[in-house]
């Protein structure tokens, strides 16, 4: 027989073994597990936040991409018929080319007259849109003028606007910068990328003035247009968070070859303007 001290020892430790948990611990358990759960939402929405944020990039960037190749296009399609291709402002004062439009003259067709088409790209800062509406052209080239048949309205791009302080619409003719000892002198567009010869520096960005619209004789020598866009995802997100607009600027040239750097000393300067 076993001695009775050794029966109550093992009916203690029976009891014990059906009493479970206390309410402290099963308390503390509880807190452990929320803190686990709320650490895993915490990274559930992180993670969904960047991958809305990533597909926002996308978007807008190709959304950017297809403005601004449509743009280009249209650009590399002016030089044709001697007209300059950027419009100045008219002899009636009318303003056209500015820091929010832009005027031009493309032209489109397979044959070797092709049809001048007048463009006039408008940026809406209220309406967060960039429009381009194409007139046809009444009188003869080069003296080319905007006719009263509206061809088409296009939205290129919604949800777009200024990028920070930079003008939509920049206009950039070549600029002396530099003369040497011979007395050549050195020119460049002083768009901000371009380095004087000889000395290497690269001036500050100096675009036309553009506060009364740009004038007729700064729009014959344009050679350069500098796009600067915000633009967002089509239609934008309602979370302000989660927006994501991607900053694009584009150069289009309109030089058909690259002017030497410098004009030899007692030559004229001929030969710096666009379609050249």
């Amino acid at each position: 027989m076993q001695p009775l001290s050794a029966l109550r020892s093992r009916l203690d430790t029976s009891r014990r073994a059906e009493q479970g948990i206390t309410l402290v611990e099963l308390v503390v358990s509880m807190a452990a597990g929320i803190v686990v759960l709320f650490g895993l939402t915490s990274i559930m929405i992180v993670t969904l936040h960047q991958t809305q944020r990533t597909f926002t990039t996308v978007a807008a960037t190709q959304r950017a991409r297809t403005t601004l190749a449509t743009i280009e296009n249209d650009l590399h399609s002016a030089c044709v018929a001697g007209e300059p291709p950027i419009e100045g402002v008219t002899a009636g004062g009318v303003t056209e080319s500015d820091a929010n439009n832009l005027v031009f003259l493309s032209y489109f067709g397979d044959v070797a007259n092709p049809t001048p088409i007048w463009n006039q790209l408008s940026f809406n800062a209220t309406a967060g849109t960039l429009v381009d509406n194409t007139y046809n052209v009444t009188g003869t080239g080069p003296d080319w003028t905007q006719g009263t048949t509206l061809i088409a309205s296009t939205t290129l791009v919604t949800n777009v606007s200024q990028l920070g302080t930079n003008a939509v619409f920049q206009y950039y003719a070549y600029t002396p910068e530099y003369t040497d000892s011979s007395g050549n002198v050195y020119w460049i567009i002083p768009d901000g990328t371009n380095a004087v010869p000889i000395t290497g520096t690269i001036p500050a960005s100096a675009p036309l003035i553009t506060s009364s619209g740009l004038s007729a004789s700064d729009a014959g020598n344009t050679v350069e247009v500098v796009i600067n866009l915000s633009v967002g995802a089509s239609g934008g997100l309602s979370n302000s968070s989660l927006t994501v607009n991607d900053p694009v600027t584009d150069s289009i040239s309109l030089r058909l070859t690259t002017p030497p750097d410098y004009v030899p000393s007692g030559t004229t300067q001929a030969g710096y303007g666009p379609c050249q």
